[in-house]
């Protein structure tokens, strides 16, 4: 399934936009594996793995970035850096990505479109761009569009016992000529052939009816092109090779990744799988539950007073681990791979990676893993 993308051109070697389907990634590359990326969103990657592959020289190293996709439970938003989106539907939220040291990520259950604005500037005057890569100054997404081209029917040839003139028929404005053919000597147009002929009426010096000529596709490259989406040779081959690996591959479920699982090992060794929402601290409880679902609660380091009572909170959102400082006293740590430590402001949530630390204090640390599908 895919939504239309429109992009205001921008500037080679800014902004660059990365479209496939229902995923767009839209980052300033600097030292970005931007070819893996275009791959990863191909084959509809994990988010996860897409946000390992951006973390993958270091925290500090992760450039700006928006990725926007369309799942299950609405618009999925990640923001990071010098970019912000604003959804559009019968909540319209704002979210940028100065707020946040690492990224923050949210889903928009009703979104029906949104702007992703780059360096504080709103995009205005779009082009379509339904995959591929372009240099932008701004992206609209409209979820309720999947881009599909609209469907125009062509009118019927009558055989030669039903007419011996051409047929005329107006199509939005646009005359349709469809001559009769009647030349023996003419060659057959082949199934494959008539994708990339032009059907058009020809004068020859002695005949006194139109007959069929094939008009050759024009090269690759030429026509209506915008003079901005980048088709490179790199992204090319990377297409090509992920299309060949989903052909050699068996299909779990057609144009997904397997859904990854996650878990938590605990400071005595045990792990504990995040099949559902986990609440950890000194002595945990739950005052309300939420749609119903009341997490698991998991007591840890017995009398320690560094630890509240309800501490963190691990769960898995889509394929991605989220942990939440739940107003602990002395705060929770975050240590990714890689990374300096940060700590979370009280109430903040954080999205991390397999081989994250979640330091609950006086020695009490959490590793974040990824078990077998």
């Amino acid at each position: 399934m895919t939504m239309r993308v429109d992009y205001q051109p921008g500037t080679a070697g800014g902004w660059l936009a990365l479209v496939s389907g229902d995923r767009t990634l839209v980052l300033r590359p600097g030292g970005a594996d931007v070819d893996a990326l275009f791959a990863m969103l191909r084959r509809s990657a994990n988010v996860g793995d897409v946000l390992e592959s951006l973390a993958g020289n270091g925290l500090s190293a992760i450039p700006p970035f928006a990725y926007l996709m369309r799942d299950g439970q609405g618009l999925r938003v990640i923001v990071r850096g010098s970019i912000s989106v604003v959804t559009s539907g019968p909540s319209n939220e704002t979210w940028d990505g100065r707020d946040f040291s690492t990224w923050g990520e949210h889903v928009v259950a009703d979104a029906t479109g949104a702007e992703i604005a780059l360096d504080g500037a709103a995009p205005h005057g779009t082009l379509p761009l339904m995959e591929g890569a372009a240099w932008v100054a701004g992206v609209r997404l409209d979820t309720t569009d999947d881009g599909s081209p609209a469907e125009v029917s062509l009118p019927e040839v009558p055989s030669a016992e039903e007419s011996d003139q051409p047929v005329e028929q107006d199509l939005e404005d646009h005359t349709v000529v469809v001559p009769r053919r009647t030349s023996a000597a003419a060659a057959p147009v082949s199934d494959g052939a008539a994708d990339e002929a032009t059907v058009s009426a020809v004068e020859s010096a002695g005949a006194s009816e139109p007959v069929l000529e094939t008009v050759a596709a024009p090269p690759e490259g030429s026509g209506d092109h915008d003079g901005q989406t980048v088709l490179s040779d790199e992204v090319r081959e990377a297409v090509a090779t992920v299309r060949a690996e989903q052909a050699s591959e068996p299909a779990t479920a057609i144009g997904h990744s397997p859904q990854k699982r996650y878990a938590i090992r605990m400071p005595d060794g045990t792990v504990e799988a995040l099949d559902e929402t986990v609440l950890i601290g000194r002595s945990p409880s739950v005052s309300k539950v939420s749609g119903g679902r009341v997490p698991r609660l998991l007591a840890i380091g017995g009398g320690d007073n560094d630890i509240s009572r309800n501490h963190v909170q691990v769960e898995v959102q889509g394929d991605t681990v989220v942990v939440t400082d739940l107003q602990s006293r002395n705060g929770t740590v975050l240590v990714l791979p890689g990374t300096e430590p940060r700590k979370l402001r009280a109430g903040e949530s954080a999205t991390v990676v397999v081989g994250a630390v979640i330091d609950l204090g006086g020695g009490t640390t959490i590793v974040v893993e990824e078990t077998a599908s």
